[in-house]
């Protein structure tokens, strides 16, 4: 395999397929004992993959640092560390483990690991996506697609991760409305789980107004 860009991969199996929760435009293959992840969007130009492997970039420095001002794990938020690109456009990306914010809003899961139960879940994901949009907000950064299913909830670290970050772009009013479109989105899929809804509504103003420099 010849990387074009990137560090070597920390590859210890081969790459399977993965449906999962997937567009149809990309087809995924993943080696989950190296926790790699390979993207590929057969048609795309090589100037958009590169593009996308920017935005990776981007994404896992600009959160890094803001993970950095503040010793608070619960308001740490996560991307994929980009690998880097190869000859055929695939894309080569850190596999971030989690349950999307979609399927625990509707309460697909119910129980995560350690019998820690979703209304408790729903608070930690709930003030993780707060901060996120706090530091969307005073970095001027638009995701381009920031919906509950790109943004993963890993119970066992209490470790959020936002995905798909190949749209992003500095546009801060199109930043301040995505959030505005989030909360609407998590507050509708949570409706008739009255309980969920509450916590969540709590705890992401919770992440927002904690100080960004901890």
């Amino acid at each position: 395999m010849q990387m074009l860009k990137g560090p070597q991969l920390p590859l210890t199996g081969e790459f399977i397929g993965f449906e999962g929760n997937v567009a149809k435009s990309s087809r995924i293959a993943i080696v989950p004992t190296g926790g790699v992840l390979r993207k590929d969007k057969p048609g795309r130009s090589g100037r958009k993959a590169e593009k996308e492997l920017l935005a990776l970039h981007a994404w896992d420095a600009l959160l890094s640092l803001h993970n950095a001002e503040t010793e608070d794990p619960t308001l740490h938020v996560h991307s994929p560390k980009p690998y880097g690109i190869d000859a055929l456009g695939r894309i080569y990306m850190e596999l971030l483990p989690g349950v999307s914010g979609d399927k625990l809003m509707i309460g697909e899961y119910e129980i995560a690991a350690g019998g820690t139960s979703v209304e408790k879940i729903s608070k930690e994901f709930g003030k993780r996506v707060g901060r996120l949009m706090r530091i969307k907000e005073i970095e001027g950064l638009s995701h381009g697609d920031m919906r509950p299913r790109h943004l993963l909830m890993d119970a066992d670290r209490g470790r959020l991760s936002v995905i798909d970050v190949e749209n992003s772009r500095v546009d801060r009013v199109k930043a301040q409305k995505e959030h505005l479109d989030l909360r609407r989105e998590l507050s509708q899929l949570a409706f008739t789980r009255k309980e969920i809804l509450a916590n969540i509504t709590r705890a992401m103003e919770e992440g927002f107004e904690a100080p960004i420099d901890g």
